[in-house]
């Protein structure tokens, strides 16, 4: 299966994702923060797994959100 992914595709993704994050993440993160995690997370998906493809935005914000040692943020945030 032969999937184009457009640079539109890609920013459009990598905005809704970064809204996503930054809401699920309830103030624990700032827009730039959830800004470049989107960024990275949508250069890392496999766009050919039909698996991953049915997922959703909310599911990836909830699997990047779940990875994340809060703790060590804020206090690096602190410095």
């Amino acid at each position: 299966m032969n999937i184009n992914i457009t640079d539109n595709d890609k920013s459009s993704l990598i905005s809704d994702l970064s809204n996503t994050i930054f809401n699920f993440s309830f103030g624990k993160l700032d827009k730039l923060q959830a800004d470049n995690l989107a960024k990275n997370a949508v250069e890392s998906i496999d766009f050919k797994n039909s698996a991953l493809m049915h997922k959703g935005v909310n599911w990836y914000a909830r699997k990047i959100i779940s990875m994340i040692y809060f703790d060590s943020i804020k206090s690096n945030q602190n410095k």
